[in-house]
């Protein structure tokens, strides 16, 4: 059986997000971990993606036309 779930991983910054991706669990945490050295001053987070956010990651903006 394989885990289909999807994380958000954000960076976080004087509380805006400065940084998002949408992962599978197996590279939620590699993205995790690069964030951390990419950005070692900021909070990095992660939850379960919503089902809006897995259709629409971070950098595709909606478009009406889908």
């Amino acid at each position: 059986m394989t885990d289909d779930k999807r994380w958000l991983v954000v960076v976080i910054r004087d509380g805006q997000v400065i940084n998002a991706r949408v992962a599978p669990t197996a590279l939620a945490e590699a993205y995790a971990d690069v964030f951390r050295k990419r950005y070692p001053l900021d909070q990095i987070r992660a939850r379960e993606a919503t089902e809006n956010e897995i259709a629409y990651p971070p950098g595709e903006p909606y478009d009406p036309r889908d």
